[in-house]
């Protein structure tokens, strides 16, 4: 697919729905879960593979975005960029970008 500057109402509806159903789930979960330590460590253990997958769904609709209009800088649609190819490539470990321009200190994320 070629890079694409715009988007579709609908499509920013659809990637915004998709989202709150997961949250909506993820929130229905934890209320049913009990408070034993098993149950505690059972969603403590969930939360990061959760969070790395809404982040993947919130990312991916919009994956073929030109660099021209998101820019180089650090800003919070790179650093969500940047952290979906730290999960998919390189184990989760954030690494330095030869193209966005992070400044840790300035992160939004």
């Amino acid at each position: 697919m070629l890079g694409r500057k715009t988007y579709a109402k609908e499509e920013i509806a659809h990637a915004k729905s998709t989202i709150a159903a997961q949250l909506k789930a993820y929130r229905a979960l934890v209320k049913v879960v009990g408070s034993s330590p098993a149950d505690k460590k059972a969603v403590a253990a969930f939360e990061p593979l959760f969070f790395a997958n809404l982040l993947l769904a919130l990312d991916r609709p919009f994956v073929h975005r030109i660099r021209a209009v998101t820019g180089k800088d650090g800003n919070p649609l790179n650093e969500v960029e940047l952290l979906c190819e730290c999960l998919m490539d390189h184990d989760g470990v954030l690494t330095k970008s030869t193209v966005i321009k992070l400044v840790p200190d300035q992160s939004v994320v």
